[in-house]
């Protein structure tokens, strides 16, 4: 009876790291493209636009963070079950 309840477990638990893994990886290329694009790699930016990539980084950092905080609380659910 213990191993039927483990399956659901394990697929949530694959579920759950697959969509997080899904979520980041192109998160992280946003955040790269952003980073040189502020560090004015392709060329100057103005101070509009400067801010706008600022507050898309930082709202792409908040994404982030919701997203490994979600993936922590759903292991240590796992973890507590």
């Amino acid at each position: 009876m213990e191993k039927k309840n483990k399956k659901p477990q394990r697929l949530k638990s694959d579920l759950i790291s697959t969509l997080s893994h899904e979520l980041r990886t192109p998160l992280s290329v946003i955040k790269e493209g952003i980073s040189l694009l502020l560090d004015e790699v392709p060329g100057k930016i103005n101070g509009d636009q400067k801010r706008i990539l600022e507050m898309t980084k930082n709202n792409t950092d908040r994404l982030v963070q919701a997203i490994t905080d979600f993936s922590k609380a759903c292991q240590e659910d796992d973890i507590a079950k």
